[in-house]
């Protein structure tokens, strides 16, 4: 069984929320360069991506039409990459 895109936040070593495969056009936005991907599945927590130059640890932001969503690649492997979705705290 492949480990490929696997999170292992969970008892059995899958991810804690189940993904939905949309397949959306959209942008991503690093140091003021943006370049084109495709959102192949998306969750609450992340979305994997495919496009180009997407290195782990980098902070993007992920444009789908006037929405925009901050996080950091996690993981990357050919033009694949997994995008981790940062999240305000609450407020109190």
């Amino acid at each position: 069984m492949s480990s490929f895109g696997k999170r292992v936040d969970g008892p059995s070593g899958r991810r804690w929320l189940k993904r939905k495969r949309v397949g959306i056009a959209a942008s991503v936005v690093s140091c003021g360069q943006a370049a084109a991907v495709l959102i192949e599945d998306l969750s609450l927590t992340g979305a994997r991506l495919r496009g180009r130059d997407l290195l782990p640890g980098m902070k993007v932001v992920l444009k789908v039409g006037e929405r925009q969503l901050s996080g950091a690649i996690a993981w990357a492997l050919g033009d694949q990459s997994g995008l981790q979705f940062d999240f305000a705290s609450p407020r109190r």
